[in-house]
């Protein structure tokens, strides 16, 4: 069977009252299958305007939502969009759920045939949260048979907010000089913690020096020579869809955009042959990531 799908951080701009126009016609002209939207959209915003905004997709797409559910409130909630074409959904050929965790946040499943899919948003603060979300992936998955260890379809997909081994980026920021500099950058406020406007110049210096001192740290987080946990998924039989180094998150600065560290990532088993592989280049979309699309067959 042949399948073509696409991950997307999209950053809130999925559904809503902030549903992004050119984000959508993007979608809706490709030639994906089934999308996974992290970040699809906050969960607060009102449900009559959310239903509403996903008329957007109606005809092409069928619509799953499933909030995150993330167990540490002091982040902020989001959810995710799983978009599914509606005739693979009139063929009755794909289940899309999620799978709950009762101490960190859900994952979604979407079963294709005998394909596992699983699409996470993996955590951006702490390397132990994005392992142990790993393992838990890595054990909700099918068992192959014992006699044939790698019959097996499984992929995983998204953002894992894990960068590929021994980059440049990685290794600027894990030098004991950027270290040394960060330190002296005002400190950044706690997650879930509100951070006042700003009074003057010098108070919105120090909270945009503050914001630069969360990223630089969350990012030498991500960026580890060992290769987190894409590691963690090569040492379960998995291989990368796609090895190229084409960044995925954006730095927007007014007007540009800049590419800085390939982190979203798609994962798969032994005998899922991939076709195709790359990274969109979507003009004027208002995410700060890039989206992944491949076509696989099983």
């Amino acid at each position: 069977m042949k399948l073509t799908i696409g991950s997307w951080n999209v950053a809130d701009y999925g559904a809503g009252d902030k549903i992004d126009a050119k984000l959508v016609q993007y979608i809706l002209s490709s030639n994906v299958d089934i999308w996974l939207l992290c970040e699809g959209c906050p969960p607060t915003v009102d449900r009559v305007v959310r239903e509403s905004s996903l008329e957007a997709y109606a005809g092409v797409y069928d619509v799953c939502i499933y909030n995150y559910n993330d167990i540490d409130r002091r982040r902020d909630e989001h959810c995710y969009i799983v978009l599914v074409r509606r005739t693979l959904v009139e063929q009755g050929l794909v289940k899309v759920d999620r799978v709950h965790q009762a101490d960190t946040r859900d994952f979604v499943r979407v079963l294709v045939d005998d394909l596992t899919i699983f699409g996470m948003h993996f955590d951006d603060r702490k390397w132990s949260e994005r392992h142990y979300q790993a393992v838990l992936i890595s054990e909700a998955a099918p068992k192959p048979p014992i006699l044939e260890p790698g019959a097996m379809n499984l992929m995983v997909i998204g953002d894992f907010n894990t960068a590929p081994r021994h980059t440049l980026l990685g290794m600027v920021l894990n030098l004991a000089i950027t270290r040394w500099l960060m330190a002296r950058l005002p400190t950044p406020a706690e997650p879930g913690v509100p951070v006042p406007p700003a009074v003057n110049a010098m108070d919105w210096l120090r909270q945009k020096l503050a914001r630069v001192h969360s990223l630089a740290e969350r990012l030498a987080g991500m960026t580890n020579r060992d290769g987190g946990i894409i590691s963690d998924f090569e040492r379960t039989g998995l291989r990368r869809v796609d090895k190229s180094r084409q960044a995925t998150m954006l730095l927007k600065l007014g007007p540009l955009s800049l590419p800085v560290v390939r982190l979203d990532h798609a994962m798969v088993s032994e005998r899922i042959k991939v076709s195709s592989a790359e990274v969109g280049r979507p003009r004027g979309v208002k995410p700060d990531h890039r989206p992944i699309q491949m076509s696989i067959e099983w």
